[in-house]
């Protein structure tokens, strides 16, 4: 329709009313042409004041679409479902856009050749309260680099800071529905399911990475402990483990994450020395065993639940 907005951005939110306001208002400041985009808020079903805080910014065209099929990616299916852009971007409820970012990822999916399936950018951190002295901003940092370019296979963007044709969304069927965070349970791989579906449907698929394209992510206070990460890389195994072990033989599998898992170990252990502080060690060192023991777990069917907070 000539009416329809060319770019829909969509935040996907769960109990996250206090944060929920800043990324809405991130979309309201962007120097794009307000004619040419829409945003809708799709509430997870959240159990706090939600949808008030959405109901808020009526006024400036904001809409609200509950998606009661808890997990992130219904919500993201659900977000491009009833987007009317020909463009779909995607920030986090705790994120803040860079005000050029929908003016710029139109400018990327109008212009550059070939076209591009999704453009993405860098994720850079923000806090709200001081971070602890061991603690890097590279660990919350999500970049491919100082350079704009094409993703090469296997590479993929993060879920905050992507921005997909909605026919190419369409098309695939969108985001798996049995990976990504469920409520308050801390999962992965929605997003990463979607690119290695169209990484091995296509031979030569285009996603554009341009380091213009900036998205501030919160660092949530839960964030700054060594056991979250390990949690975190724990879940990565088993998401590996449930979800793309068989694009590899069994045996290859097994051989390939019982070696990291030893070798892992065996690099971390003298690496303490080199670490002023014991949380760097195990933010840095433990990951790769960690993310293969969840893996090997997975594996022999041992799949564990873990909240986000406990």
């Amino acid at each position: 329709m000539a009416d329809s907005p060319l770019i829909s951005a969509v935040i996907c939110t769960y109990n996250r009313a206090d944060l929920l306001a800043g990324a809405i208002e991130s979309l309201l400041e962007q120097t794009l042409n307000p004619a040419h985009r829409e945003i809708i808020v799709v509430d997870n079903a959240s159990t706090d004041g939600t949808r008030a805080v959405v109901e808020q910014f009526a006024p400036d065209g904001v809409r609200y679409v509950l998606e009661t099929r808890q997990g992130l990616g219904y919500a993201r299916n659900r977000g491009w479902q009833e987007a009317r852009g020909e463009f779909v971007a995607y920030i986090d409820d705790d994120a803040r856009a860079h005000p050029a970012l929908l003016e710029r990822a139109l400018g990327l999916l109008q212009t550059a050749d070939p076209d591009p399936l999704c453009v993405g950018g860098a994720i850079l951190p923000f806090y709200t309260q001081p971070e602890p002295d061991w603690f890097k901003d590279e660990y919350e940092i999500r970049t491919w680099g100082a350079e704009a370019r094409a993703l090469t296979p296997g590479e993929t963007f993060s879920g905050s800071n992507m921005v997909w044709r909605r026919d190419v969304l369409a098309r695939y069927g969108g985001f798996p529905v049995d990976r990504g965070v469920t409520g308050d349970y801390l999962a992965v791989g929605e997003e990463t399911g979607l690119f290695d579906r169209i990484w091995q449907a296509e031979p030569a698929p285009c996603f554009f990475y341009s380091p213009d394209l900036v998205v501030y992510h919160w660092v949530d206070p839960v964030k700054l402990s060594v056991g979250y990460r390990l949690k975190r890389s724990f879940i990565t195994g088993q998401d590996e483990a449930l979800h793309r072990a068989h694009s590899e033989p069994r045996l290859r599998f097994w051989a390939r994450h019982l070696y990291h898992l030893a070798a892992g170990v065996l690099r971390a252990l003298p690496a303490r020395f080199r670490h002023r502080y014991w949380q760097n060690w195990v933010y840095e060192d433990w990951q790769d065993p960690a993310v293969s023991a969840g893996a090997l777990l997975a594996a022999l069917g041992v799949r564990m639940r873990v909240r986000q907070r406990q």
